[in-house]
């Protein structure tokens, strides 16, 4: 799993193609077209994984279309 602090932030779990909530707890506002947010993967219960790299979540309008890993390029795009 990976979190992001992008639109209702009240422990949804969100897949590919989900469309994100808006309330008043939301960080951030409605975008349209494409865009990345910073993502913090989480440790994998099941697998033991502890991943301690980033990702981008990507968006297009409040629909999630994917995530990727980030690259140095992208460090220095966000204020981590």
């Amino acid at each position: 799993m990976i979190q992001f602090h992008f639109g209702d932030v009240y422990l949804h779990k969100f897949r590919v193609g989900d469309t994100i909530a808006w309330s008043d707890r939301a960080k951030g506002s409605p975008r349209t077209g494409r865009f990345e947010v910073p993502g913090y993967p989480e440790w994998c219960k099941q697998c033991g994984l502890d991943d301690e790299g980033f990702c981008l979540v990507q968006f297009d309008g409040d629909v999630i279309t994917g995530y990727r890993r980030t690259v140095e390029e992208d460090m220095e795009k966000f204020d981590w």
